[in-house]
């Protein structure tokens, strides 16, 4: 178990000696389980390329207009009332944003609301073996609607990109890996939404800080609230880490809510400062498996003429999502 931040980045980076894919160390895996985040080569590269190139073809300025003005809409309509902010605001409005990238009609939030927590709940399987079942079962019912979405989709977005592109990577893997984007999509955003929102409010003054540069804000906001708090490796090879022994086949957990709060790395680790730089939190993983990148708002399909910090690296909550 990891908690130093100079360990987790080692392991995360070091494909040779940890591995996100059991099956490599002889562990049965079910095919729902296999996605982008639980492969290595040669099985990654094909699927992060054929995504990550859908998810860059997007108009992202466009995106982040239309986004904004959601926003307003949606917390003028709110106004002068007390409200749910998770499921009033949080969750309706990253499901409309997510599914807009991918370019498909957001599903029923009531049965969205059914199906995600037996999702989540199963990350925990390997302590709670029994909400494994439940977990399988929301997740064929995701599957359903990944399949329906690859017919039914708008004339943009990244279902239109990889329908004509199936053929470049294995179609199941890819599957599953747009189930796991338009889960975390909605579920890991509205959570980091959230905590940001609890971050903000305990801190009086921080909103006039994050307008100085929310570029740097942001990136704060995900180191100080780590809504990814762990993540899991196999080890493929004796190796050391941190001055200790992992020997082949022993599982590694890395604390990543820990590794952001490392005093070695951030001064004053537990006060949140929206313009701490340099900030090289670990809320976007490292290496093979952080996920593509998000775009800045200047940015254009092939090109960004300025880009922060939060362009260069992505997040993704845990390994079997």
């Amino acid at each position: 178990m990891l908690t130093r931040h100079a360990d987790c980045a080692t392991v995360l980076k070091g494909l040779d000696r940890f591995t996100s894919d059991w099956r490599r160390l002889g562990e049965r895996t079910p095919a729902e389980l296999v996605m982008l985040q639980t492969v290595d080569p040669p099985d990654h590269p094909p699927v992060r390329r054929l995504l990550t190139a859908a998810y860059r073809a997007q108009d992202h300025a466009a995106l982040a207009e239309r986004t904004s003005e959601r926003v307003r809409r949606r917390l003028a309509g709110l106004a002068g009332a007390e409200f749910d902010f998770v499921h009033q605001l949080a969750i309706p409005l990253t499901v409309e944003t997510i599914c807009e990238v991918l370019g498909v009609d957001p599903p029923d939030l009531d049965w969205l609301d059914s199906v995600s927590p037996p999702v989540i709940d199963t990350m925990d399987g390997g302590l709670r073996p029994e909400v494994i079942p439940a977990g399988m079962a929301a997740r064929a019912e995701l599957d359903e609607l990944m399949e329906r979405w690859m017919v039914d989709h708008h004339p943009d977005g990244m279902f239109a990109f990889i329908s004509e592109r199936t053929h470049e990577a294995d179609r199941r893997l890819v599957l599953n890996s747009l189930r796991s984007t338009f889960h975390a999509g909605f579920e890991s955003s509205a959570r980091l939404l959230t905590l940001s929102l609890l971050a903000l409010t305990d801190n009086p003054g921080s909103i006039h800080e994050f307008s100085k540069n929310p570029d740097l804000a942001v990136e704060e906001l995900i180191r100080y609230t780590s809504q990814v708090q762990v993540l899991a490796r196999g080890c493929l090879a004796d190796t050391e880490v941190g001055g200790r022994k992992v020997r082949e086949g022993e599982g590694v957990t890395l604390i990543i809510g820990a590794a952001n709060r490392d005093p070695a790395v951030f001064p004053d680790p537990d006060v949140l400062r929206l313009g701490r730089s340099p900030n090289p939190h670990l809320g976007f993983g490292r290496g093979l498996h952080a996920v593509w990148a998000p775009v800045s708002p200047r940015c254009r399909p092939g090109r960004c003429s300025r880009s922060s910090p939060a362009a260069t690296r992505a997040s993704g909550r845990a390994p079997n999502r």
